[in-house]
């Protein structure tokens, strides 16, 4: 008998929708893309036919049916759609989260999950309405396969409690040049800042590993590199009168011919992917709402006491993160896939190499796509809730919250402004 098909539509098809396309088509052969939702008709394929094949070509090399390209969830017929991803930015995501739920299938929410507090009420409050909604929260980092191995080691007691978590995320520097090349042209807060778009990987992690909320948060933010303004800022890089001396010009940063004509062809030149006016190529010195080093410290309600600091302008890119409990302690690198742990009094030693996997973000991508298509398949419970996307969202806040008034923030409060009723 034939498998029936997992008919997959995307709401938003910029680069984060764009790359869950393969892993999505790898995660079985009963899944198949069947709807891009998305106003700019002409980008989305244009970006489907680059990266994968021609959609209006029935013989292609997935054997994959014609994708139904359309710009709102009202052309989408439900009658033929088995699930939802929402990979658009964030406040696009949050005004459309409630029509979403209307189409009672499963829906995959990529972090974060609003771009304000009142936002991630309102999607907490369209969530509650709705009994049987079964929503997935796209937080990659818990389907690394190392981050598997420190759940473990955890839960067994190896290092006791854990009372104290170090965590350094180093962006290296042309990667973190490209939020202000990206973001700058655009309405920052509707994208909700580097604690939201970037961080809300690493509070959900935390607090996935250690099964615990925080109390008490104490932030600060600043710009030391990028963003600055001044006499060194210009619009953009194609039309920059100083781009032979800036080491941050695009022909610098790419590295390989084919990614620089790929670049100038898709967003210099006539092309689709520019019709809205979209150039990341925007000046990383222009003044910018956006911050390059931010340090936040969390106290949470079991008592552990959370160091976090993202720098944007590292040499070598990594999370860098210390573990330390009453019984011992573990250190790793979250790109290195391997992990140290020593016992108390250094009574013993050990390492955890995990399995590499292919696939962005550590192998995680696939990880994440073949956990939602099998929840999809078995009708079962989402393993990473929606209330988790709001905790992780609400440190973030927390986070900007106390970084202006330069005090400590009681984050249960924020939470009630958020929405969330859980305690």
């Amino acid at each position: 008998m034939k498998k029936a098909k997992i008919k997959i539509g995307i709401l938003g098809f910029g680069s984060r929708g764009v790359s869950l396309v393969q892993p999505l088509l790898d995660s079985g052969t009963d899944v198949e893309i069947k709807w891009i939702i998305d106003t700019d008709i002409k980008q989305s394929k244009f970006f489907f036919s680059h990266w994968f094949f021609n959609p209006d070509n029935e013989n292609n090399k997935y054997c994959h049916p014609k994708v139904n390209f359309v710009k709102s969830f009202s052309e989408v017929d439900r009658n033929e759609i088995d699930a939802l991803l929402l990979t658009a930015s964030e406040k696009v995501r949050t005004d459309l989260f409630e029509e979403a739920l209307s189409f009672n299938v499963p829906v995959f929410m990529e972090k974060a999950l609003s771009n304000s507090l009142e936002g991630c009420n309102k999607i907490l409050t369209a969530f509650r309405a709705k009994a049987d909604a079964k929503v997935f929260m796209g937080f990659n980092l818990r389907y690394n396969p190392l981050t598997e191995e420190v759940k473990k080691i955890i839960k067994r007691g190896d290092i006791g409690k854990p009372l104290f978590i170090h965590y350094l995320e180093k962006l290296r520097e042309a990667h973190g040049a490209s939020y202000y090349r990206r973001l700058s042209g655009r309405l920052e807060h509707e994208q909700g800042g580097m604690f939201i778009t970037k961080s809300c990987h690493d509070f959900d992690l935390v607090n996935y590993l250690i099964d615990d909320r925080p109390e008490k948060i104490f932030a600060s933010c600043k710009k030391v590199l990028f963003g600055l303004g001044g006499e060194n800022a210009r619009k953009n890089c194609h039309e920059c009168d100083r781009a032979f001396e800036c080491e941050h010009e695009m022909t610098k940063v790419m590295n390989k011919r084919e990614d620089l004509k790929y670049y100038n062809d898709l967003y210099i030149g006539e092309s689709p992917a520019n019709s809205r006016g979209y150039v990341p190529d925007n000046c990383v010195y222009k003044e910018s709402l956006l911050t390059d080093m931010n340090n936040l410290i969390a106290e949470y309600r079991g008592g552990l006491r959370l160091n976090y600091a993202q720098i944007l302008f590292a040499a070598k890119p990594g999370r860098e993160i210390g573990i330390f409990g009453t019984h011992g302690s573990l250190q790793y690198n979250l790109n290195d896939q391997e992990l140290k742990v020593n016992t108390r009094w250094n009574a013993s030693e050990y390492n955890v190499k995990a399995n590499n996997i292919s696939g962005n973000h550590g192998g995680a991508d696939p990880r994440i796509m073949k956990a939602f298509t099998d929840m999809v398949r078995s009708k079962g419970e989402s393993p990473s809730r929606i209330e988790d996307g709001a905790w992780a969202l609400v440190m973030g806040y927390a986070g900007y919250r106390s970084s202006a008034s330069e005090t400590w923030v009681d984050v249960n409060e924020m939470a009630k402004e958020a929405g969330i009723k859980e305690k």
